[in-house]
């Protein structure tokens, strides 16, 4: 077992002790995305620059450069976690690094303490990270300091999670638009997005008429613990039936969403082929199939 996850269990196990040594700074996040996006958030560039800081230099192995910076233009050595290293590197596990103080608590800087992630899965796309930060010391300054980190990774951690949120929105954007049925001239289903994180659909059908009845209403909900899709099935007599499945998939411009408690269906795969949309539904692992083809339209 990693000795900082040897030192966080016993954090956890033992009862709190007044002294600045055993001092313990612990925030968790959940994340609607897999375990291994959320550790590229941390371990490249261009996933620190996403939420975090302007620029990095990220050496992925233990001794390797663990350095944040999040002010360019400021002076060598002023600009953000320069000198820090990597001390635990587990992919998809346990990340662990030194840390330093802001510029601003001076001498405390040249003090590195230490902090380490642990990242959990929590289902098929959603994950739990642990970050907890360690090796405090006693005085009035490191009192502050804790004070200064525990708003301070609070924050880091709300913009990761909201980052992951507007990400996986945007993963799924190529799903919006009208999309006619092929071969029932006038069934359609057309998929927005709303303001709030996700996506909302309407299935209906117009008659020559121009008459309108809409069939099934569907909502895409990207939540931190996780991404549903509502379906909710318009009945005549108003006893609408509505049930909801979880995102177990999500890759180029295909996503499936399963239920395995669901009479039927208990999956509903979304893909995109061009002009083409393609849903089905199925039981779990694809049998007994139906397949639903559209085209794209301008409405």
């Amino acid at each position: 077992m990693p000795r900082l996850m040897l030192l966080f269990l016993l954090f956890l196990l033992l009862p709190f002790v007044s002294t600045a040594q055993h001092k313990q700074l612990v925030k968790t996040v959940y994340l609607p995305c897999q375990v291994e996006d959320a550790w590229k958030k941390w371990t490249t560039v261009e996933g620190v620059q996403s939420f975090l800081a302007q620029d990095g230099r990220i050496e992925a192995a233990v001794g390797g450069k663990y350095e944040i910076l999040f002010i360019k233009d400021s002076e060598p050595g002023k600009q953000g976690s320069e000198g820090c290293r990597i001390t635990n590197y587990a992919p998809n596990h346990q990340l662990a690094f030194t840390w330093n103080a802001p510029v601003s608590f001076g001498k405390l800087r040249e003090q590195h303490t230490e902090v380490f992630i642990n990242f959990e899965s929590t289902g098929p796309h959603s994950c739990k990270l642990t970050l907890g930060h360690v090796g405090w010391k006693e005085g009035a300054e490191w009192d502050k300091l804790y004070e200064y980190f525990d708003g301070a990774w609070g924050h880091v951690l709300s913009a990761l999670q909201k980052r992951v949120i507007a990400d996986q929105e945007a993963a799924m954007d190529w799903i919006t638009g009208a999309w006619q049925q092929i071969g029932k001239s006038g069934t359609y289903e057309v998929w927005e997005n709303p303001e709030a994180p996700g996506l909302t659909a309407r299935n209906f059908k117009v008659t020559e008429a121009g008459d309108t009845t809409f069939v099934e209403e569907l909502a895409i909900e990207i939540n931190p613990g996780g991404i549903s899709l509502s379906a909710n099935i318009l009945l005549p007599d108003g006893d609408n039936k509505l049930t909801e499945f979880q995102l177990s998939k999500l890759a180029g411009q295909k996503m499936l969403f399963s239920n395995p408690n669901h009479d039927f269906p208990q999956e509903i795969d979304y893909e995109r082929q061009g002009d083409e949309l393609i849903a089905t539904i199925s039981l779990i692992g694809g049998t007994q199939p139906e397949v639903f083809r559209f085209r794209r339209v301008n409405r």
